[in-house]
């Protein structure tokens, strides 16, 4: 799995990239509404 993220070039998968992108800016958002619940909480 590793190996095959490490070696697969970009330029072949602008799809499998936008969907990866699109995925970690929804996670990010996702976890920084946690990490902001908890903060606030713990606070």
């Amino acid at each position: 799995m590793s190996d095959f993220s490490v070696t697969a070039p970009a330029a072949s998968v602008p799809v499998l990239w936008a969907e990866l992108g699109s995925a970690t800016r929804s996670f990010m958002d996702f976890s920084r509404a946690i990490f902001d619940t908890t903060t606030t909480s713990v606070a």
